[in-house]
Order: structure tokens, then C-alpha cells, then sequence
């Protein structure tokens, strides 16, 4: 299939509406949209990952049938797996595992949320000389409900691990889905992954409805700590010296709603002052695209930012504008309650501290997002954006203008 750029504003490369929330005093951004892909039915998930050893930032898709790659600078169309593992695809990770300058990937399938007994499957593809050929799905232990992954240095040797999130505690059932832990795990690799059984750890399994996790230097140590959003709220992994892992609640997310509740996406960034932030959705699936800042002493503040989305799905932090500070990029894939539309928006703090934010509208109604992520595409210096759509089946790249 053949790309295609379409201006977000006729005769302009682009520009990021904008929209306050606290009066808009920076300028804006500029963007340019390009349309990847429009042959999927779902977009579940999205990543960037250089697959070629050309050191270009990729697109990797994983569709309800497939895993797609686009390669830069062409983006040029490549099937690695079609119909090769019980339906749906729902998830991948992608890092350079061995240290030979290409990404490896892994993927969750057999997507059935309804299903917390038999449903789920874990999965690393393995590729062969040529990255742009069928890659082969090597199958790891399930766990049921698989929903998120992320590679991980979880002992701070520069060794990889695939930590892996289900959604649901195994048997348990809606609306309130309480019941057994959810059983976040980590995939080691062995030497052969292909070949070798991988060791599998348990790093939680007392949380409700994981939704998501972030891997983070989170202290001063060297190893990777999880953030996890579940139903009760937003919680710290973090391995202790004798190798055990501690859970600890930084804040219990939106309560205020049942049966869902607590916090559904889960990503951290920087303000203009350098301290640390973390964005939510909340509740799960929920309206809210929420910050915490750290209060002096113990605590987090919450700040809700917007409440007028839809089923929001996807955030990512990162500096797009280039200034000290990152920007909170949110999509959702609901028609929001004011407009009756979906897309994509972009939140900036607006003082050193972040109690003020200002919010743009990136995509208009075009993209009913299930996945974003960002990150520099073309070498110039400038964060750029990608984002897959569930009901409007189309994977979009946003140019840092």
C-alpha cells in the first residue's frame, strides 16, 4: 500500500488546535499526518523498533490477524506473521535483546478477556536471516487473559526479561472481577530462546485488573522498577536485596465509580523543573487523563487535566516541543462527551511544576486510538508520534514540523 500525507489543515503542513485548559501562552507544535495503513480491523498495539540493524526507528503493528513492519524511510509493507497463533494478537515488546544492533520481538495472543481460565498465549518470534520474511512464533508458558509486555533490566546487568501483564486474576468474573490476583510475570530468555525453556518469575499476584505497566529507573539503583495501574490504583514494584519484590500503593487512582475503577494506562515523564510526573487514565477506560506530582514529604497530588474523553487508551510522555519538560500525549477511541469525536491530544505543563496545562488537539476525529507511542523518526532531532486506531482501522504517523 502506498503512503499518503494529508495536511491536518488544507494548504498547511499542519497545526495543533488549541485548545486550554489553563490559557494557551506556548506556541504550538506543528504536525504533519501521514497514513500508514488502512487494512487492518484493530490497531491493538504499536511500538518502534529498529528490526533492520539500519539504526531507523521502524513501526511494528500487531493487528487482530497479524504482525506488520513498516520500514523506514519507505515504509514499506512487511507481513512477519499472518494467522500463525490463536486469535487475537494483543500485544508486543520489542528491544535488542542480544546485543547485535536488531530488535527482537515477543507477543501476547489468543485475546478473550472473557475467558480467565484457558484463554491467552504468550509468544517469541523468532526471525530468520531476512527480517522481512514470516518470522516463527516460539510458544512460552501462557497465563490466561494476556494483555501488556515490556522488556525490562530487572537486575541491573544489562540482561533483558519480558515482563508480561495479564488483565484478570485466573477464574474470575465481571462485573467486579474479584477473586485471585492477576499474575505479573517475567519471561527470562535463555541463550537460545528458540530452543531453550525460558525461567519464569512471579512479580505480583495480589492486584485486580491490570490494565498496564511501565518499566522505569524509579530509584538510584541499577535494576528497572514496574509501574503498575490496576483497579486499585497506581503501585511501585521494586526488587529488594534478597531478591523478593515489594508492591507499594503511590495512590489509589479514581475510586469514585463502580464497578470500574482505579487507573487503566500508566506512563512517566518530566516537568519543566526537572522533578518526576505520572499520567493515568482513569478509571479503567475511563474520562480522565489524570497527573501526579510528588508532594513535599510523602504523597502524590492528583490533577485531573481532562475529563471529556471516551474510553482514553493511550499516553506516552515524552519532550516535543524541546523545551525542559515532557509533553503527556493521550488518545481515545470513544466519542468524547462535548464533541462527540475521537483523536489525539496534547497536554503541556505550563509552569515549572505542572499546576497548569494546556491541552491541543492533534488528530480531530480521525483516529479512535488503542495504542500510541512516540519517538524521533527521520534523524531531525524532533519527537514525532504514531499512533494505531481501532474503528477507524488506521495506523497514522504525526511529523514534528
Amino acid at each position: 500500500m502506498r503512503p499518503f500525507v494529508r495536511p491536518l489543515i488544507a494548504g498547511l503542513s499542519i497545526v495543533a488546535a488549541g485548545v486550554a485548559v489553563a490559557g494557551a501562552q506556548t506556541p504550538a507544535p506543528r504536525f504533519e499526518e501521514q497514513t500508514l495503513d488502512t487494512q487492518f480491523q484493530i490497531g491493538y498495539a504499536v511500538t518502534l523498533a529498529d528490526l533492520n540493524g539500519d539504526r531507523k526507528q521502524d513501526v511494528v503493528l500487531v493487528t487482530e490477524r497479524q504482525v506488520v513492519w513498516y520500514e523506514n524511510p519507505s515504509w514499506q509493507r512487511h507481513v512477519i506473521l499472518s494467522d500463525a497463533v490463536p486469535r487475537d494478537n494483543v500485544c508486543a515488546a520489542a528491544a535488542d535483546v542480544d546485543g547485535d544492533g536488531r530488535a527482537e520481538l515477543a507477543m501476547g495472543a489468543f485475546w478473550k478477556p472473557s475467558d480467565t481460565e484457558k484463554s491467552g498465549s504468550v509468544h517469541w518470534l523468532q526471525r530468520g536471516a531476512d527480517p522481512r520474511q514470516p518470522w516463527t512464533p516460539v510458544d512460552l508458558e501462557p497465563e490466561p487473559t494476556v494483555h501488556r509486555m515490556r522488556w525490562a533490566d530487572l537486575r541491573g546487568d544489562g540482561k533483558l526479561a519480558l515482563v508480561m501483564a495479564p488483565l484478570h486474576g485466573r477464574g474470575n468474573k465481571g462485573p467486579d472481577f474479584t477473586g485471585a490476583g492477576v499474575r505479573v510475570v517475567a519471561y527470562h530468555p535463555p541463550a537460545d530462546p528458540a530452543k531453550q525453556p525460558w525461567r519464569k518469575e512471579m512479580l505480583s499476584d495480589d492486584l485486580h485488573v491490570v490494565h498496564n505497566l511501565w518499566p522505569m529507573q524509579w530509584d538510584t539503583d541499577r535494576d528497572s522498577e514496574i509501574l503498575l495501574c490496576s483497579f486499585e490504583g497506581i503501585h511501585l514494584l521494586d526488587r529488594q536485596s534478597d531478591g523478593k519484590w515489594l508492591r507499594t500503593q503511590l495512590h489509589e487512582g479514581n475510586q469514585a465509580t463502580r464497578p470500574n475503577r482505579g487507573s487503566s494506562e500508566i506512563k512517566a515523564g518530566a516537568l519543566p523543573s526537572g522533578s518526576r510526573y505520572i499520567a493515568t487514565v482513569e478509571p479503567w477506560h475511563g474520562n480522565q487523563i489524570v497527573v501526579y506530582t510528588r508532594l513535599k514529604g510523602d504523597g502524590w497530588e492528583r490533577k485531573v487535566l481532562d475529563e471529556t474523553m471516551r474510553e482514553a487508551h493511550g499516553i506516552w510522555c515524552a519532550d516535543v516541543d524541546g523545551r525542559p519538560g515532557d509533553e503527556l500525549i493521550a488518545g481515545w477511541r470513544g466519542p468524547d462527551s462535548v464533541n462527540k469525536k475521537v483523536g489525539v491530544a496534547m497536554f503541556t505543563a505550563a509552569d515549572a511544576q505542572g499546576t497548569r496545562w494546556e491541552k491541543r488537539i492533534l488528530d480531530d476525529n480521525g483516529m479512535a486510538c488503542e495504542d500510541l507511542t512516540a519517538g524521533d523518526l527521520d534523524g531531525d532531532g524532533r519527537v514525532d508520534i504514531v499512533s494505531a486506531g481501532r474503528a477507524t482501522h488506521n495506523l497514522k504517523i504525526y511529523w514534528n514540523r
